[in-house]
């Protein structure tokens, strides 16, 4: 079963919100239900965005009654869903006009699922084919992109420790579709992981710190939960980086083995010293020595000289 509005919505124009469900023909139905499944599908992907409901946010209730609604119910949400949105977009910097189609899906007649979809569309066609009013997706669907490119989604509920699925493909400018939907999204999972690594490296002694980055790229999942796993053996690690979720948003997803791909670095004079983290256990120092400092690195095999 899938049941949609679709609401037009550019900045500065007047908002026409949905008077009745949308009219989807088979192809309609489809398109539709396409762009929701790869949506959803996101949140098999571990590099994908994990995302938390502002406290006291009263969109989980509505997307909740959603799944539900009866017809007159259903369309009302949807246009205070839909006005958000424009009251948004309305003080951003040049969003994209588009169509916001909310959808419902499940099987039989129950529904599961419901996915916000905001369908960017080529501005001046797009303001042409709305000049008679109506939404009709059949006339759209040219000038919209296919399932598989949404630029910016929502779907709830997430199988994962995270209230919502997301999609962001403009990070920089994708608050202003989040924000209205009291939605605070992670940081990206290279974030989260350098994240980790800097907190090990910062913490943790140099002779344990290649097994504590060892025991750290064992581990996978959000932020919050590998890193109480490594605070439980390595109690000195402070977490407390937006990245692992030490700030009003959620942790990044951190990728097994990636934590201990990262690098340390020592600096100085025009020297740059790097190991990976499976080799601190090479080096010596650095440590004071009359006037200046020294670093000792011990190799098993004779090193070459050759052109950075």
């Amino acid at each position: 079963m899938l049941k949609a509005t679709l609401t037009y919505v550019e900045k500065g124009k007047p908002l026409q919100t949905a008077t009745a469900m949308a009219e989807l023909d088979g192809e309609d139905e489809s398109f539709l239900a396409r762009h929701a499944d790869h949506l959803r599908s996101a949140a098999q992907d571990e590099n994908n965005l994990l995302s938390r409901f502002q406290p006291d946010s009263a969109i989980p209730a509505l997307l909740e009654e959603l799944l539900a609604a009866e017809d007159t119910r259903f369309i009302a949400i949807c246009g205070a869903l839909a006005g958000r949105l424009q009251a948004s977009m309305d003080q951003s910097t040049n969003p994209y006009p588009g169509v916001l189609a909310i959808v419902t899906m499940g099987e039989g007649d129950n529904a599961e699922s419901v996915s916000i979809l905001k369908l960017d569309a080529v501005t001046e066609a797009a303001r042409m084919r709305i000049a008679r009013g109506q939404v009709k997706l059949s006339v759209f669907r040219d000038l919209l992109p296919a399932p598989g490119n949404l630029q910016k989604g929502i779907s709830w509920p997430d199988p994962r420790a995270s209230d919502a699925i997301v999609i962001d493909r403009n990070p920089s400018a994708a608050r202003y579709f989040f924000n209205p939907y009291d939605l605070l999204v992670s940081r990206l999972p290279r974030e989260a992981e350098r994240a980790l690594a800097a907190a090990i490296i910062r913490d943790v002694p140099r002779r344990q710190r290649a097994a504590a980055m060892e025991f750290s790229s064992s581990l996978s999942g959000p932020a919050q939960e590998v890193a109480t796993q490594v605070v439980a053996r390595y109690p000195n690690v402070r977490i407390d980086d937006p990245a692992l979720g030490g700030g009003t948003a959620p942790g990044g997803n951190i990728r097994q083995g990636k934590v201990g791909t990262h690098k340390v670095r020592f600096r100085a004079d025009d020297i740059t010293v790097t190991l990976p983290t499976s080799r601190f256990d090479r080096i010596t120092g650095p440590r004071r020595v009359g006037d200046h400092w020294e670093i000792t690195i011990r190799f098993n095999d004779q090193p070459i000289e050759e052109p950075a």
